[in-house]
């Protein structure tokens, strides 16, 4: 078989492979990495470039999102977030029964999360060698004019 013959034929296998699924292992690694991560929960709050779901956790909006007009507080949404970017692409309000590729907002990956700035660790040594120290937090609540003053206020999280 003369060398021209053999690189043909070397060629006709490797065409015939990559035909059946036999490609190069970084395309198969590109089919299973998730084009968006997909989480359910109920939100907060959506404001200043952010969604807030109940369990505290915020994730940053592209910056192309529309905040929609009426009550959002309590509502289940689906979002879709591009794991890459680390933006939500997409939020389905009231999105029905939960499908099994979907992850409850409180197991939303810390990647995920979004930080500001001014809310992060300064330093995240004093966590690992357990010291700690004690805070004070002042909570402004402001209630309906007409709510007695002997009325119970309570504050919950599911954190």
């Amino acid at each position: 078989m003369t060398r021209r013959l053999r690189v043909l034929a070397a060629c006709a296998l490797l065409g015939l492979a990559l035909a059946v699924g036999g490609g190069p292992t970084f395309a198969r690694a590109a089919e299973t990495t998730p084009a968006v991560t997909l989480v359910r929960g109920t939100l907060l709050t959506i404001e200043r470039g952010y969604l807030v779901f109940t369990t505290g956790d915020a994730v940053r909006l592209s910056p192309s999102f529309v905040v929609p007009r009426g009550p959002l507080l309590g509502r289940a949404v689906r979002v879709s977030i591009d794991p890459q970017a680390r933006l939500v692409t997409a939020v389905q309000f009231d999105p029905g029964d939960a499908g099994p590729q979907e992850i409850d907002a409180s197991a939303l990956p810390r990647d995920l999360v979004a930080v500001e700035p001014g809310s992060a660790q300064k330093t995240p040594q004093l966590a690992a060698q357990g010291a700690s120290r004690p805070v004070t937090v002042t909570l402004n609540v402001r209630v309906p004019d007409d709510t007695p003053a002997s009325d119970d206020v309570y504050l919950s999280t599911d954190r």
